[in-house]
């Protein structure tokens, strides 16, 4: 079997980019082993331009915001599923200070294409916003796990993809090709997200795993028409809500728990007075960059073996861009940015080789 790329995992970044080669006409195969605890197979799903406790508009917003709605809505129609679901996302404000200084930014035009304050929030949420809210203009969520879903039934349709776990001691690299059992191909990138620290032609990268654990909740009488953001966030979501998340850098297992439900927990007790119900509490491990930027690009010494990984908290933002920066950079030769580039690193490769070989 001859393809042009085979792709190593079918998570948000590994879709995304086959997707994108499609696109070009690129012929493809996937090789994917489900694993329950990726970050794309639980992950809640939010894109929001502006985040943190001081509200700074994320990295690339004006390139990375209109091209995610595309390029879901595109795939919405190439499968024939929902999955993109366009809703603000609210943002309590704490005082009368903190009102005063938005309004005066409003003024001013400070995130003037991402963010208003809304001084008469409308709807249920059982939250009291008496000093208003933030109201983002371009957000909403993703339901991955329908999009993963759907695009794993096109891809076995068309016989691209191998479920199998990937084995590295099989792969041969050389020349302008690689091999792996009866498949060869130009080149394979490795999408193999907070597992791909494992990898050993990517090992050397400072990528690492942190886990995030999220709750699929019945709060009683909650309706909202947005996602709440304070202390944790709530999206609606046919009538139940999906709730987190917590950050936990150092971990013992994988597995949800107890200190990550009472963590959410409690941050939601403190926004949301009703009653609610557990329906499932799901955790996953994702994979982040030391300066929160993507690892892109081809191994230093084999040009046919690349990464595209390190999508982080913001991979339903970032990787449908990125997806398409990298297919350029596979087809058409266009060159990575510096940011995202894994050439940016290449000092702690040649680090590691000069430590084997003393």
């Amino acid at each position: 079997m001859k393809v042009d790329s085979v792709i190593v995992g079918q998570g948000l970044a590994g879709t995304l980019l086959a997707f994108q080669l499609l696109k070009r006409g690129q012929s493809i195969l996937v090789i994917d082993a489900p694993r329950e605890n990726s970050s794309s197979k639980v992950a809640a799903g939010l894109y929001n331009p502006v985040t943190g406790q001081r509200i700074v508009k994320t990295w690339l917003a004006e390139r990375l915001f209109p091209f995610l709605e595309t390029a879901y809505t595109e795939l919405e129609e190439l499968l024939e599923s929902k999955f993109l679901y366009p809703i603000p996302v609210l943002r309590p404000l704490d005082s009368i200070a903190e009102q005063n200084e938005w309004i005066a930014q409003s003024t001013e035009g400070r995130h003037k294409e991402w963010v208003d304050v809304d001084l008469d929030v409308q709807g249920g949420s059982g939250t009291t916003f008496t000093y208003g809210a933030l109201r983002t203009k371009v957000s909403g969520y993703v339901d991955v796990k329908v999009l993963l879903s759907s695009f794993k039934a096109y891809l076995i349709d068309r016989e691209l993809l191998l479920e199998s776990s990937f084995d590295s001691e099989r792969l041969e690299v050389g020349g302008n090709e690689v091999r792996y059992e009866h498949i060869t191909a130009d080149q394979i990138i490795f999408c193999e997200g907070a597992y791909g620290r494992l990898n050993p032609f990517f090992n050397y990268l400072p990528l690492t795993g942190t886990k995030g654990e999220i709750l699929n909740l019945d709060i009683e009488g909650y309706s909202a028409p947005f996602v709440l953001n304070k202390g944790v966030f709530i999206i609606p979501k046919g009538g139940k809500q999906t709730v987190g998340s917590n950050y936990e850098w150092t971990y013992e297992h994988e597995e949800p728990s107890e200190h990550g439900l009472n963590e959410i927990c409690t941050k939601l007790e403190k926004t949301v007075k009703s009653p609610y119900k557990i329906l499932s509490h799901q955790a996953g491990i994702r994979p982040t960059v030391k300066d929160h930027r993507p690892l892109i690009g081809k191994h230093p010494e084999m040009a046919n073996v690349y990464i595209f990984n390190g999508m982080g908290t913001k991979g339903v933002s970032l990787a449908p861009y990125f997806s398409d920066h990298l297919a350029a950079n596979l087809t058409e030769g266009r060159n990575l940015m510096a940011e995202v580039d894994i050439q940016r690193f290449h000092y702690l490769y040649q680090s590691k080789q000069q430590s084997f070989a003393r």
